[in-house]
């Protein structure tokens, strides 16, 4: 338990996940639907770390990895596709807007860089 959630943090720090989610949560909330939206992206942004969390956890190959290991071979295993999904998170996260409609793709990117098994 206490590897996933070391896992989890570095893929945070790793993708730039927290500044993310705060944009997320900082998302207009003062009608319904704005609010609904914003509640479902920041659950499919957990949803996305979690999976990931998954995905990295699965390439242990011993209990001495720490979870930096185990990140950094998982990103040197990306495949070009999930070398571009990256590009287009770092891209979308640098950006001067981050609104729903971009942070909706920036939270979906996250999927391009789920393990091809």
């Amino acid at each position: 338990i206490a590897l996933a959630g070391q896992v989890s943090q570095c893929l945070a720090e790793r993708l730039g996940l927290v500044p993310l989610r705060e944009l997320v949560t900082g998302l207009p909330r003062d009608r319904r639907w704005p609010s609904m939206a914003r509640a479902t992206l920041r659950d499919d942004l957990a949803t996305e770390q979690a999976t990931l969390t998954a995905d990295v956890l699965g390439l242990r190959s011993s209990d001495e990895e720490t979870a930096g290991e185990l990140v950094a071979r998982w990103v040197d295993a990306w495949d070009l596709s999930q070398q571009r999904s990256a590009a287009q998170l770092a891209e979308l996260a640098g950006g001067d807007r981050h609104e729903l409609a971009e942070l909706l793709v920036a939270v979906r990117t996250l999927r391009g860089l789920r393990s091809r098994r």
